[in-house]
């Protein structure tokens, strides 16, 4: 059997050819439209309308964020099937387009659509906070029976954020020794949040982000000193140094550290009698049944000595003195000082931790 063969150049062969080019090309340009339609947009209602633009569709492109500036996201329009071109037959204008919510786009007609218009909603979200940085004033705390709560400070890009109107601030597991947490949270001002949420909260932000920090089995006892008295006052209490602090004493910064418990505990007493008044420390029971005996008021327990004996805390005695009478210090050197001057050396009184 003879094969039916045509030239490659015959009339009919190149007929071919040209309808597989059409068929081609009308493939490529639906692949494009395809692709077109499939990228993130909202069509959203007009909030108005007139003249020819009211029979317009508008779709306004999705997947807006909050950035900090204006968001001004790809609008196209079509009438009647057709797509107009911005700048010859429609201008646009953005209004209340930079907070997150609900931002509006004007389309004002132009050349035959003039005095046509429509304005169309579009959403802007809010913003994660998940990859915002945390600093906090101190990561490591001693252990002193009150809550801690470092101060926040944080950055979002090059951006530093609002307390209360950004975000707001949570802490756990605060209080004991252990690793504590604090949280920032997206402020939502439609949440039934109260107090939380300050009149300038405009809720650009979302989720959460955390930092760490850390409570010490430790407590930093602190020194101060009473020029007008001779007295040194040895406390744990932030509140009391301030106090001191603020009715003259001098702040002398941290004494010793002391465990937040063992099996030893320092008491602490007042002796309210002699002029400006005088404290007095010991872990002595007997001592401490001496001095209630004699007057004083006894504080209860002030801090705790170091079961494990860890650094030395020595004590020395002013008999010519009469407030500030003895003297505490975890410094060798010092004691030999004093006693050196003529205070009478009592050895260690507790310990304190290394």
């Amino acid at each position: 059997m003879k094969a039916n063969l045509r030239r490659l150049d015959s009339p009919e062969y190149m007929l071919v050819i040209a309808i597989c080019a059409v068929v081609a090309s009308l493939c490529s340009c639906a692949a494009n439209v395809v692709f077109a339609v499939a990228k993130p947009a909202v069509v959203d209602e007009a909030l108005d309308a007139v003249g020819a633009f009211a029979n317009a569709n508008v779709v306004v492109a999705g997947g807006n964020i909050y950035t900090g500036s204006e968001v001004e996201p790809a609008v196209v329009v079509t009438l009647n099937g057709d797509a107009l071109l911005e700048g010859v037959d429609y201008e646009l204008t953005y209004s209340n387009n930079v907070n997150a919510g609900t931002a509006s786009v004007r389309i004002a007609g132009l050349g035959v659509y003039a005095g046509s218009f429509k304005v169309a909603t579009f959403a802007i979200g809010r913003l994660p906070l998940t990859s915002a940085k945390i600093s906090l004033s101190l990561t490591t705390f001693y252990y002193n029976g009150a809550a801690q709560r470092p101060e926040v400070v944080v950055m979002l890009g090059n951006k530093t954020l609002k307390q209360d109107a950004d975000y707001k601030v949570t802490y756990s597991d605060n209080i004991r020794p252990g690793t504590a947490s604090v949280t920032i949270s997206g402020v939502d001002p439609n949440d039934e949040a109260g107090e939380d949420v300050l009149a300038s909260c405009v809720g650009n932000y979302s989720g959460y982000a955390s930092a760490h920090f850390s409570i010490l089995n430790q407590i930093q006892m602190m020194r101060l000193y009473n020029p007008y008295t001779g007295e040194h006052f040895y406390t744990a209490d932030k509140g009391e140094v301030e106090s001191c602090v603020a009715t003259g004493w001098k702040d002398e910064g941290g004494a010793w550290v002391a465990p937040s418990r063992s099996s030893r505990p320092v008491y602490r007493l007042y002796n309210s009698y002699v002029p400006g008044g005088d404290h007095h420390y010991t872990a002595d029971e007997k001592e401490v049944e001496a001095c209630k005996a004699a007057g004083w008021t006894y504080e209860g327990v002030g801090w705790y000595s170091d079961d494990a004996e860890g650094a030395a805390v020595y004590r020395a005695y002013n008999p010519y003195a009469a407030t500030g009478t003895h003297h505490y210090t975890a410094d060798a050197s010092e004691i030999k000082t004093v006693v050196d001057a003529g205070w009478m050396d009592e050895g260690i009184a507790w310990y304190g931790m290394k």
